[in-house]
């Protein structure tokens, strides 16, 4: 049965590709009918058909990968960074690596094309490149080195974050608070023989502030034996030093932890304990010349003792 339409066409949209030697394209076209039942083919305009959008993949810290299907008037693609201006680059390929990217950052990327000889956009698609540090003080590591009245703080390093340690004396309700954009303190008022706590909150570099940290609790030296006393208990030699030193530490109790500190407070080397042993033997030659300082922590109490490396 034939049935006379009059006016009316029926657009059926059927994408095809099409093959050569070297590549394949998607092309997409109209199928025409008209009243009297005859087929017309045309292929859709770039404002009826726009180019589709890139897609991302392979994402680094500081790269990422970019392709999208065919050339078809595909003049090249605009990059930015999330706040910042568009940045364009011209391209006839289909793929191309984005360099030289900061890590755990927003960019929006988008295709330009050639229509009616007038530049068009592609809709904009975004990704973050990886790298991101989980800012969060809940899991930040505190390390003192306590001397008689005064103790030297230093913690984990989180890139461009602003911390604020908050501390007070065991048993007192209230902390004090000081704030530094570098991740140790020197507290250089304190009491002998005191223990005290400590806390850190973080505000990140995209300005989110992490919750207060876990409370930790150090102790000033000078107790019961006092300091003399103390450090006969641990031994560094030679003092000074050159290429190595041994530590040997004259004590039956439980050794927790063994660090050396530079003058600024950080840690150069962590030693890790061994059950039944009391030396140990460290190298030197990362070192520059300067005043250390070795921390063993056992049980309850820290002792220090100064080298120095010539």
């Amino acid at each position: 049965m034939k049935y006379l339409i009059n006016q009316i066409i029926i657009i059926i949209l059927i994408n095809l590709t099409c093959f050569n030697t070297q590549n394949a394209q998607a092309q997409s076209v109209i199928f025409e009918y008209d009243a009297a039942g005859n087929m017309k083919q045309r292929s859709l305009s770039c404002v009826e058909k726009p180019p589709g959008v890139p897609i991302v993949k392979n994402i680094f810290d500081n790269s990422a990968f970019i392709s999208w299907e065919g050339v078809r008037d595909i003049t090249g693609f605009q990059l930015k960074k999330e706040g910042s201006q568009w940045q364009n680059t011209n391209t006839t390929q289909s793929a191309v690596v984005l360099g030289q990217l900061q890590s755990c950052q927003k960019y929006l990327v988008r295709l330009l094309y050639n229509c009616n000889n007038k530049t068009e956009y592609t809709p904009e698609i975004s990704f973050t490149t990886s790298g991101c540090v989980n800012c969060s003080a809940t899991d930040m590591n505190i390390y003192a080195i306590p001397q008689q009245k005064s103790m030297t703080i230093n913690w984990d390093v989180y890139p461009q974050a602003l911390y604020t340690i908050h501390y007070r004396k065991a048993g007192e309700n209230n902390f004090v608070t000081y704030t530094t954009p570098i991740p140790f303190v020197f507290m250089p008022v304190l009491e002998a023989c005191t223990t005290y706590e400590f806390a850190l909150k973080i505000k990140c570099s995209d300005g989110t502030v992490s919750p207060l940290g876990n409370i930790f609790s150090f102790s000033t030296s000078g107790c019961r034996l006092g300091i003399e006393a103390e450090t006969t208990l641990l031994h560094v030699n030679p003092n000074p030093a050159s290429k190595d030193i041994t530590i040997e530490i004259d004590s039956k109790q439980n050794l927790q932890q063994l660090a050396i500190y530079n003058s600024s407070g950080q840690i150069v080397h962590q030693l890790q304990p061994l059950a039944g042993t009391n030396v140990y033997y460290v190298e030197l030659d990362d070192l520059a010349t300067g005043v250390y300082l070795v921390k063993a922590q056992l049980g309850d109490k820290v002792i220090t003792k100064k080298f120095s490396v010539q």
